[in-house]
């Protein structure tokens, strides 16, 4: 009987479909409405910000002017200028030294400049810190490492901020998904064939009006079946959580649901392949642990060809540089091509799996 097979999977699996799906919804949906605790936490007060104040110009060409509250029984006051938040530590030039509570200093629009104001209190042998302002919108903690070059080894290749609402998404979220979702389908792929092996089932099946063929699409389309449940589940907890915060303005629910659905032909591969490995090994454990190390290497790839344009080639041997899930986040444009492409390299897969399965004998 036709369908049979996938109703069989789906109904024997179902305790574990039901898992991961509640699991997607959870990560989903939490990610998104942590974000705004998470935001909260990226724009830190500079040290005694509260003591220096800046004067920005209107004029891009103009002087910036600083003034600071005065301390008592102060000898000197030393103005610190730097490109680093972490102005104390790191190379800084001097641009003051003297009594006076205010300066003024040239102002380049394109740079942020961090000052620092020390004083020597009493003849004291160290300087004692007034305060600490920047030019920029606060001192963000993380603005340094995502200035790193090394940073975009994990956004693969992308210069993604993270501490805007997509981004946040793009790396927190979908760094949670592929792992939850892509080890889940990396063992239920191979499990799905190698437990009819290994519960000499195969006999009884076969004894029914089916085709090798048959079992192994059915198989195929009953992974698929569990693929588009656990995107759908996923989609619904994104759009969902998106909007219990109010930031569906940043992120409607098209893009939402759209980058969430890109997953779809990744999953499908990842199930063709665990197919593929069932039937070429026959055991669980050596196809399970082929394809894990088959969708971390992946991960591994993509993250290493980030680093170097040198290694930039090896992006194009991984299959999680086709899960173009960014290209909807932030680009609002669907990648049809890299979608289109992961389902016909599932198919060819698929066609090989069964072939090699027709050519096998199958165990009493």
């Amino acid at each position: 009987m036709i369908g049979q097979t996938v109703w069989m999977e789906l109904r024997t699996g179902w305790k574990g479909i039901l898992v991961i799906s509640i699991l997607v919804f959870i990560v989903a949906n939490g990610m998104a409405q942590i974000y705004p605790a998470f935001k909260d936490t990226l724009t830190e007060d500079l040290e005694g910000a509260d003591m220096v104040d800046l004067i920005i110009p209107e004029d891009e060409n103009g002087n910036l002017t600083i003034f600071w509250d005065p301390l008592e029984n102060v000898d000197m006051y030393f103005v610190l200028e730097s490109n680093s938040s972490s102005i104390l530590t790191n190379s800084s030039k001097l641009i003051y030294m003297g009594t006076s509570t205010e300066i003024t200093t040239p102002y380049n629009v394109s740079e942020t400049k961090y000052y620092a104001v020390m004083a020597m209190v009493n003849g004291s042998a160290l300087p004692t810190l007034v305060g600490m302002d920047s030019t920029g919108e606060g001192f963000n903690p993380l603005q340094e490492l995502m200035d790193n070059p090394g940073y975009e080894g994990f956004t693969g290749g992308r210069n993604i901020d993270f501490t805007e609402f997509k981004g946040f998404i793009s790396l927190e979220l979908f760094s949670w998904l592929w792992i939850l979702v892509g080890m889940f389908m990396a063992y239920y792929s191979v499990s799905s064939v190698t437990s009819d092996f290994e519960k000499k089932r195969m006999d009884l099946i076969f004894s029914t009006p089916i085709s090798r063929e048959q079992y192994m699409i059915e198989k195929f389309l009953a992974l698929t079946v569990v693929s588009l449940i656990i995107v759908l589940i996923g989609a619904v907890g994104l759009i969902s959580g998106v909007e219990a915060i109010g930031e569906s303005n940043q992120l409607d629910p098209a893009t939402s649901f759209l980058s969430v659905f890109s997953m779809l032909t990744f999953l499908m591969i990842i199930a063709a392949f665990g197919i593929f490995l069932a039937v070429t090994f026959r055991g669980g454990k050596a196809g399970m642990g082929i394809n894990i190390a088959f969708v971390f290497g992946s991960f591994i790839l993509l993250t290493i060809s980030g680093f170097t344009e040198a290694l930039k080639g090896l992006k194009y041997v991984s299959i999680m540089h086709y899960w173009d899930y960014n290209s909807m986040l932030l680009d609002g444009v669907f990648n049809t091509g890299y979608f289109i492409g992961l389902l016909i390299a599932s198919l060819i897969i698929l066609v090989v799996a069964v072939y090699i399965f027709k050519k096998r004998d199958i165990p009493a």
